[in-house]
């Protein structure tokens, strides 16, 4: 009797261990099917931030494209292809022959605080009212391209001759910059 009784409770504990153990596989999978799911749930919200993300940055990239686009657009043709100087003396020639200038005397080009610039002085006849407003709006205009930059610094109206021969001369100062190139250091 005691040997069945040994037998049958040996048997419980048997049948007590594999119940335990299935329990343990279960609790241990449905553990495993919880991560599973909350990390699913992550990844669909991540995929859908990047969904939402890849429009803006599509427009972030039109936007730069179109950004560079715009200051390309301010450079002249020849910017990268020729050098600062260059410009800025092609700048006082395009000036010289725009305003029609009798006399123009350009001095020599200096590098200071990371802008190449020429300075100028430009002597124009004024017969009539309709050259000044001529002169003037050509100035603005020169003033507001962008690259070489043309500042005028002052604007005197001379009256020179005898008297029987007045004649009416306008005098410009100013100056044509542009930044200077940068040494990349690595």
């Amino acid at each position: 009797m005691i040997a069945a009784m040994q037998r049958q409770t040996r048997q419980k504990l048997i049948k007590l261990g594999i119940i335990l153990i299935c329990f343990t596989l279960l609790a241990s999978l449905l553990s495993v099917v919880i991560r599973y799911k909350e990390m699913l749930a992550r990844t669909i919200i991540n995929q859908k931030t990047i969904f939402q993300n890849v429009g803006r940055m599509r427009l972030a990239a039109k936007d730069a494209d179109k950004t560079v686009a715009d200051f390309k657009s301010l450079l002249p043709p020849a910017y990268g292809t020729h050098t600062p100087e260059w410009l800025a003396y092609s700048r006082i020639d395009d000036l010289k022959s725009r305003l029609q200038a009798t006399e123009m005397v350009v001095k020599a080009i200096e590098n200071k605080e990371g802008m190449v610039a020429v300075d100028f002085t430009a002597t124009l006849p004024l017969r009539d009212s309709g050259t000044y407003s001529r002169i003037i709006n050509l100035l603005g205009k020169q003033e507001t391209l962008a690259f070489p930059f043309v500042n005028v610094r002052s604007i005197q109206i001379d009256q020179s001759g005898r008297e029987a021969q007045q004649s009416l001369k306008l005098v410009m100062e100013g100056v044509v910059q542009m930044p200077a190139p940068q040494e990349i250091s690595q």
